[in-house]
């Protein structure tokens, strides 16, 4: 039976067919609280199914990460104060990978994606009171990005994307839903799911990058530029946590 998945905060374009979900962010979307910033936020969108017990989500992600705390990737919520997200950020002038796991208050952990950012994999997996996050740059190779704790209970699980400094974050998602997790091998960078189908799974994807997608119309697919060396202008902010002089998250 497949899962049965819904938005948390749906944004005004959004589209899902056989081939998966395309969406473009509304404006000053996140989700953080507290830390650093002292602000709270649950504003991001995040498309997810019901899970509970022990489960793997994974998805091939795509979009052109471009402005400041531009973000998308995968996203496992109890509540709105217990919860992790994890996929490509832009912050000091390039797509980072990474993950904000939140219980109370935000864990940033980022650093360097050594691939395409436009293109990547992720996969969760929740095993009793632990998580495990993993990524890849071809969906071949899976090195371990983050292990921690998670209480457990039911949460919910799926694909989110946010976009702090502005609107029209346009991201394609392709994937597997919830499933059982894999054994308990922690560092084993071949492990694949094999024969698995459905929401989000396309076994060729099209080229990645979206745009004009909306309820009732079809996504556009186009093949997506370089990313730029990042933004620029911009004058110092007094609280900049992601360095060169780039602009603070919004306050208000």
């Amino acid at each position: 039976m497949q899962p049965s998945f819904h938005w948390i905060n749906e944004p005004a374009e959004w589209h899902r067919d056989a081939d998966g979900l395309t969406v473009v962010t509304d404006k000053h979307t996140d989700f953080w609280r507290h830390t650093w910033y002292g602000f709270e936020r649950f504003s991001g969108h995040l498309y997810a199914a019901e899970v509970e017990g022990d489960f793997t989500l994974q998805a091939k992600i795509c979009a052109d990460f471009t402005t400041l705390y531009d973000q998308a990737g995968l996203m496992m919520m109890a509540d709105e104060q217990t919860w992790l997200k994890a996929g490509i950020e832009f912050n000091d002038d390039a797509p980072a990978i990474g993950s904000v796991l939140t219980l109370t208050h935000s864990d940033w952990a980022t650093g360097l994606f050594p691939g395409d950012p436009r293109t990547f994999w992720l996969r969760l997996t929740r095993k009793g009171d632990a998580l495990r996050l993993q990524y890849s740059t071809d969906g071949e190779r899976w090195p371990l990005l983050r292990l921690g704790y998670f209480p457990p209970g039911p949460v919910k699980a799926g694909v989110m994307c946010c976009s702090p400094e502005r609107g029209g974050l346009a991201v394609a998602f392709w994937g597997i839903p919830p499933f059982p997790p894999p054994g308990k091998t922690l560092h084993g960078l071949r492990l694949t799911v094999a024969g698995k189908t459905g929401f989000l799974f396309i076994p060729k994807a099209p080229v990645c990058g979206v745009a004009g997608a909306g309820r009732g119309k079809k996504a556009v697919l186009f093949g997506v530029r370089a990313p730029p060396g990042g933004p620029a202008g911009f004058p110092p902010a007094p609280r900049s946590f992601c360095g060169y002089g780039g602009p603070e998250r919004a306050m208000g």
